[in-house]
């Protein structure tokens, strides 16, 4: 029975948990809102909506009186990879709705309206912040249809504070500081149409030590300056039994990293025309690796598993135009564009996220400003394609000393994403 469990976890290790731990950068680049969706993205400079949880907590600080937003993003694609040895397939459509909700209240100021005021807001904001994940169908060497699939997504709540200086000789300055509470679930299924799944469970666990700051400066009316800067969380993730091989199993166990983020901003307004410009820098290189740990009884099996991801770029760059129809109303259509580096590695590719190549990202907007009341919506499409060969995995191997059993084989990978977002917010007098 000691010898079946130990088989059990080592199959469990190496088939339930093959390639979902490294989704080449865990963070979409075309998410919240759709205001700033249909400006490639960009924000940390202006964000002044419920988006500043997300974006920038500094953009808190700019709600006159109070502020609710509500976004949903549907993501809608698909991914090119090779999950098995028999080459490159494509993964099921991926259907997912990522709904954001945040909101905050300017609770006093010291001289509103004239100069120096200082002001403070509170708020909170609560949304998927990363995910990764995608859905295979195939056959086995026997034969066998096969179900695999993996959904991995962080999901925040983020309670924060925003100190305002208004009307200085300097112009306005915007500090911000969210604390973050963020849940991470991942599941995993390997199911037949022969018998009972291969591997099926569902782990999850919670973090509370997270952080974002962000920094905003306005000299001018028409110009605006902006930085945010998101603490790195490791979250612990355990599931309560599973399957693996047909047998229960008592638990199986890791540690998920979203890595932290620097971001810098700048937006420029001249007439009727807005352009902004966003510059992030994610520190992928923290997720270098985690162990995984399976239990069944009092046998524990530790697998090492290979991330080594890269320190990536996202350019962001966007643009608006106002048509003025009324004396409070506006129409703005928007256009941005998006470039994310590469972040993970030929050498440990994966089947079940963004492929180790640089992604591009084109996006459409348009907004309707009836005073106190807004609504947009955005158009955001996705891709990056690149080849991974059999020298590529050879030379993952000789530079860890090690294979990967976490990772796909040679083929071709690519992502395609359609990004559909829509949002409402309202600012109270």
């Amino acid at each position: 029975m000691k010898n079946r469990a130990i088989m059990s976890l080592a199959a469990l290790v190496v088939l339930g948990w093959a390639g979902e731990a490294q989704a080449g950068g865990y963070d979409t680049p075309i998410l919240y809102s759709a205001r700033h969706q249909g400006m490639g993205g960009t924000a940390i400079g202006y964000v002044n909506d419920g988006s500043a949880f997300f974006h920038n907590p500094a953009g808190i600080g700019a709600y006159d009186t109070a502020n609710v937003l509500l976004n949903v993003t549907l993501l809608l694609g698909g991914l090119h990879a090779a999950p098995t040895a028999s080459g490159s397939i494509d993964s099921e459509t991926t259907v997912a709705p990522l709904p954001m909700l945040g909101g905050g209240v300017r609770l006093f100021n010291t001289n509103a309206g004239g100069e120096n005021n200082f002001a403070l807001v509170l708020g909170a904001g609560v949304f998927p912040v990363a995910s990764a994940g995608g859905a295979y169908k195939y056959q086995s060497a026997s034969g066998a249809n096969i179900d695999d699939s993996t959904t991995l997504v962080f999901f925040e709540a983020a309670p924060g504070i925003g100190l305002a200086l208004e009307n200085t000789a300097l112009g306005d300055f915007r500090l911000g500081a969210t604390y973050r509470v963020t849940y991470v679930s991942l599941s995993r299924t390997i199911a037949n149409d022969v018998g009972p799944a291969f591997v099926d469970f569902s782990s999850s666990g919670v973090n509370a030590e997270g952080f974002r700051v962000g920094f905003q400066w306005q000299p001018i009316d028409e110009v605006q300056f902006g930085f945010s800067y998101r603490h790195r969380i490791d979250t612990d993730i355990e599931s309560e039994g599973g399957r693996a091989l047909n047998l229960e199993v008592d638990s199986v166990s890791t540690t998920m990293t979203l890595p932290g983020k620097l971001g810098w901003g700048l937006r420029g307004d001249y007439a009727n025309i807005g352009l902004a410009l966003d510059i992030e820098y994610s520190i992928n290189s923290q997720n270098t690796g985690a162990a995984i740990l399976g239990k069944m009884g009092d046998v524990e099996i530790p697998v090492s598993n290979y991330f080594n991801w890269s320190d990536a770029l996202t350019l962001r760059v966007g643009g608006e135009y106002d048509i003025e129809l009324g004396e409070e109303s506006t129409l703005t259509p928007r256009l941005g564009f998006i470039f994310d580096d590469k972040t993970g590695s030929e050498k440990w590719p994966t089947a079940f996220g963004t492929p180790p190549t640089a992604t591009y990202s084109l996006t459409l907007g348009v907004g309707y400003d009836g005073g106190p009341w807004e609504v947009n919506a955005a158009y955001a499409y996705r891709t990056g394609s690149t080849t991974v060969t059999a020298a590529d995995i050879q030379a993952g191997e000789d530079e860890v000393g090690d294979r990967c059993s976490f990772c796909g084989h040679p083929g071709e990978y690519s992502i395609t994403l359609h990004g559909i977002s829509v949002d409402f917010s309202y600012d109270f007098d």
